[in-house]
């Protein structure tokens, strides 16, 4: 296979792996333009690939994640590895969803390009652990309920178990008084 074949069979499938991907994937400048984006750019967020093109990251970014997203990016340049972040980004029909981005610097700047962002939907994640961390709140109030009705049974057990101490000395010493003449 020649040179040029094996880079057109390299770029063939690294379009395939973007258009299968369900992560979005953009390519984004230092100030935040959004130079590139994958095909689950249009089906996550409901801007088509032209749209995408020169729209700013900051305008799908809620106020709180637009600071996440500038920590993100200051601890990618600063450590030179990759970053990881949770963003709330708002979609075209103004909906929103929590989504987890995994921001790469560049090695060599391509167009402008600096940064590769990996945005990956956590919203089912997220509505999981909170479900979770719910049934784990009730389970324990459930068990402190149950440990206060122990003791009350417990309690109650005692008191019968007094009450029957109690009937069964009466009876003996009315079985002694019955016997015994005056």
């Amino acid at each position: 296979m020649s040179s040029s074949q094996t880079e057109y069979c390299r770029n063939h499938f690294s379009e395939q792996i973007l258009k299968f991907s369900i992560d979005i994937v953009v390519a984004i400048t230092e100030d935040g333009s959004i130079l590139m984006a994958s095909p689950s750019f249009e089906s996550a967020w409901g801007w088509n690939t032209e749209e995408s093109s020169g729209k700013n990251i900051f305008d799908l970014l809620t106020e709180a994640s637009r600071e996440s997203y500038l920590h993100c990016i200051s601890e990618c340049v600063v450590s030179g590895k990759s970053a990881t972040c949770e963003l709330v980004v708002k979609h075209k029909d103004h909906s929103s969803n929590l989504y987890e981005l995994t921001l790469h610097q560049l090695d060599e700047t391509y167009e402008d390009a600096q940064f590769i962002g990996v945005f990956r939907n956590i919203s089912e994640r997220f509505r999981y652990q909170n479900q979770q961390a719910e049934y784990l709140e009730r389970l324990k109030q459930t068990r402190r309920e149950l440990k206060r009705k122990e003791f009350e049974v417990k309690s109650a057990l005692s008191m019968v178990e007094q009450a029957n101490q109690a009937k069964s000395e009466f009876l003996s010493n009315m079985s002694h008084e019955i016997r015994t003449p005056m």
